[in-house]
């Protein structure tokens, strides 16, 4: 997952499409990781909602930007996802002894 945290200098959603290209073709498309990236399928681009390579958050307005639920929601689903995270495992036992 990337994330983009300057949304509020970089904001136009032509910009986003062009960043997220540039990610793609100059970095992830040959890369062993583009199977593993998360992708935005909530981003805005100059068409309208798109799917990016990045999540663009503006760390100035922080909690007031909603990419940022969206950006919470998809590392949720992500880590969901996988096996390891939902795999039983027996409780373990911890014994505090007397302080």
């Amino acid at each position: 997952m990337i994330v983009g945290t300057h949304k509020s200098s970089v904001s136009s959603p032509e910009a986003h499409d062009n960043i997220s290209h540039l990610l793609y073709t100059s970095i992830l498309r040959d890369s062993v990781a583009i199977s593993d990236i998360v992708m935005n399928e909530n981003g805005i681009g100059a068409k309208g909602r798109t799917t990016h390579m990045f999540f663009a958050v503006d760390s100035v307005s922080s909690e007031r930007d909603p990419m940022l639920s969206v950006v919470m929601t998809a590392i949720e689903t992500k880590l969901l996802s996988l096996d390891y995270v939902n795999e039983m495992k027996p409780g373990v036992c911890l014994h505090i002894g007397s302080l």
